[in-house]
């Protein structure tokens, strides 16, 4: 699925904006990925990680440790089966 030239889902992975929410993304898989590079909608683009909130078992910390962010992606590993919302600052 795609939306404004952003990939929003793949298969069964899928980074999401909480349109809800204010500058928050929902990330979720069903069968885990490692360094998967999701594109930012316009609106994060340049912003910072303030938060990461895990809706699963795992570790937000850890989480935050590994990702890479850079103006217009973000770049993270996740076990099968998990989901978590990552709060921009901006």
């Amino acid at each position: 699925m795609i939306e404004k030239g952003v990939l929003l889902r793949e298969g069964n992975d899928i980074c999401i904006p909480l349109l809800w929410r204010e500058k928050e993304l929902l990330l979720y898989t069903s069968d885990g990925y490692t360094n998967k590079c999701w594109r930012l909608p316009k609106e994060f683009c340049g912003l910072r990680v303030k938060e990461i909130l895990s809706l699963s078992t795992v570790n937000p910390d850890q989480i935050l440790n590994s990702i890479l962010l850079s103006n217009e992606s973000i770049t993270l590993s996740l076990k099968k089966q998990k989901a978590l919302i990552i709060v921009f600052d901006g």
